[in-house]
């Protein structure tokens, strides 16, 4: 059974964590995605720490920012506090974990609306992946030195404490690591090559661009949304030129009734109602030929909706398999082990009596 630091509050370890390993942030992929920085977990069955790699995520809703967890030094133990989404961003043991977390608040970027905006003086931005609009820049001391490469908070680590407003933050309503998040630590935790004791503190893998699967899932909703609004703009475009046609006809036909009526005043009655014979048919063949028309443009419009409506179904279908999926890989919660519920202060991996 494997207990791991993310989502246990209740693990105690008697060995400090490794110094944080310093290491190159990937590229964004994409619009919306935020930096969840790389920490070191621990593994009670290894009886080790593993390296989770640092990568871009996508938050579970528009709004969301990530608090980092962290570990802090109480009472002869080491323990760990996981992080979590909120509008703000909290406490996380004043942690200098980089780009963009100095150890005191984020400033990677920032919410406008449903459009988050990157810090590139923090981030690595590439203009083919985010629009020049959501990016500025910003410059913050994010360095680190030898002493603030510590990862944990308390005496030997770094000295800090939370401030009123990272309190309030944390009363605040809170919402847990995303089930991708989930995969990206089980997947780390599966990698011998991640655990301390064999790459003494060098990672193999120190940060990804993205979690597995959650990126093509991503562009397969940005291409669909793309796909949608170009349809829209197409029938936007449509409309306006079926009504410029419609305002030409009109005034042709004008002009063709002012040309029949000074043609008969010139000419015999007989002749006349001939004339206006001739003209009911052919306001009838306009009225047709409108008629025509206008089930032409419905039949179209109606092939468009059903296009949508068709596109929309495969997008359901893309993500009902993309939850399938992840429910296939990711492993079954397991039960608490001796590290978590209920492990007390004292003693070394030991529960309270």
């Amino acid at each position: 059974m494997h207990s791991d630091a993310q989502v246990s509050i209740n693990i105690s370890i008697r060995t400090a964590p490794p110094e944080l390993p310093q290491y190159s942030q990937p590229y964004c992929p994409g619009e919306g995605y935020i930096w969840m920085p790389g920490y070191w977990s621990y593994d009670e069955d290894a009886d080790g720490y593993y390296w989770v790699p640092g990568a871009w995520v996508l938050p579970p809703e528009y709004g969301l920012l990530w608090t980092p967890g962290y570990w802090y030094f109480d009472h002869g133990y080491y323990r760990w506090q996981p992080g979590y989404w909120s509008q703000n961003v909290g406490y996380y043991g004043g942690i200098d974990y980089g780009y963009g977390y100095t150890g005191d608040g984020y400033y990677g970027g920032r919410w406008e609306g449903n459009r988050f905006m990157y810090n590139r003086a923090v981030n690595h931005i590439n203009n083919s992946e985010i629009n020049n609009a959501y990016v500025y820049n910003s410059n913050v001391s994010h360095g680190r030195s030898e002493n603030t490469r510590r990862s944990y908070s308390g005496p030997g680590g770094i000295t800090a404490t939370p401030t009123p407003q990272q309190q309030r933050v944390a009363r605040e309503n809170h919402v847990q690591a995303t089930q991708a998040q989930l995969t990206h630590i089980y997947n780390a935790r599966a990698n011998k090559n991640q655990f301390a004791s064999v790459n003494h503190g060098r990672p193999a893998i120190l940060a990804q661009s993205t979690i597995q699967n959650e990126h093509a899932a991503r562009q397969n909703q940005v291409r669909a949304d793309r796909q949608q609004q170009v349809n829209a703009q197409n029938e936007r475009r449509q409309v306006q030129v079926n009504q410029q046609q419609q305002q030409v006809n009109a005034a042709k036909q004008g002009r063709q009734e002012q040309a029949n009526q000074q043609q008969q005043r010139q000419i015999n009655p007989a002749d006349q109602r001939q004339v206006q014979v001739n003209q009911q048919q052919q306001r009838q063949q306009q009225v047709n030929a409108e008629n025509q028309r206008r089930q032409a443009q419905a039949n179209q419009q109606q092939q468009q909706r059903q296009q949508q409506m068709n596109a929309q179904d495969q997008r359901r279908q893309a993500q009902a398999n993309q939850h399938r999926q992840q429910r296939t890989h990711v492993p079954p919660s397991q039960p608490q082990t001796r590290g978590n519920e209920g492990k007390g202060k004292h003693g070394d991996g030991h529960n309270n009596n």
